[in-house]
């Protein structure tokens, strides 16, 4: 039994294949995009320039952050969810989010990795 493909279906599949091949090159635009030029100025300002973070805390997060996702941050230009990522590993919320004291580093939150740490539990 030989089925015929009917002008529809044909224009479902090359729409399908055509949001399939934008998406691709979307995200590699994106990655490019990420790449730092080599002139970038020697201090930019960091990721929540508001908060003051510890010694080497934001650099330790950068390197976790580069093995265990596998992408690199541009420095000035991160995502908001790295920002939240970056929280979440610090000691920000166990300490009511004090935006006063010096933020230090705990480790690398991804549910995935260590499914029973929580920075927003309440143990008190």
């Amino acid at each position: 039994m030989t089925k015929t493909l009917s002008r529809r279906r044909l224009l479902q599949g090359l729409a399908a294949l055509g949001v399939a091949v934008g998406a691709l090159l979307a995200r590699r635009l994106w990655q490019t995009a990420g790449t730092p030029p080599d002139s970038l100025p020697l201090a930019l300002p960091g990721p929540l320039p508001d908060l003051t973070f510890g010694v080497g805390v934001v650099e330790h997060f950068e390197a976790d952050y580069r093995r265990h996702v596998g992408e690199r941050l541009v420095p000035g230009r991160w995502p908001d969810w790295a920002r939240a990522q970056l929280l979440l590993s610090t000691d920000f919320f166990r300490f009511d989010a004090d935006e006063s004291r010096v933020i230090q580093y705990v480790g690398f939150y991804d549910p995935s990795l260590a499914p029973c740490t929580n920075p927003l539990a309440r143990l008190d």
